[in-house]
């Protein structure tokens, strides 16, 4: 990351969550993509459970406490794509500030 910070100043870097690369990492990025941020899909797709929503908000808070934009990603059921696209399209409304 820090090869493309350096060679690309100007660009907006977003880590896919990548937590436990967070103290060195957040000075790089400019956000963060958080896939799963309420849903799963193991072992069924479902929404999470207690112990997932604790776990989605202690990293949203880390994250917020960086600075950093958190861009949530959760598929929706069912996915309005075909299934070789399974993890689906691109987040194109998401923009770090």
């Amino acid at each position: 990351m820090q090869t493309l910070r350096t060679a690309f100043p100007g660009a907006t870097l977003m880590a896919n969550r990548g937590f436990g690369l967070l103290p060195g990492l957040a000075r790089l990025v400019d956000g963060v993509l958080f896939e799963g941020f309420s849903t799963t899909h193991t072992p069924a797709y479902a929404a999470l459970d207690r112990g997932g929503r604790i776990y989605t908000a202690h990293w949203l808070k880390q994250l917020r406490a960086q600075g950093l934009s958190v861009c949530p990603w959760t598929t929706p059921t069912p996915p309005p794509w075909p299934a070789p696209h399974a993890k689906g399209p691109p987040d194109t409304t998401c923009r770090p500030s």
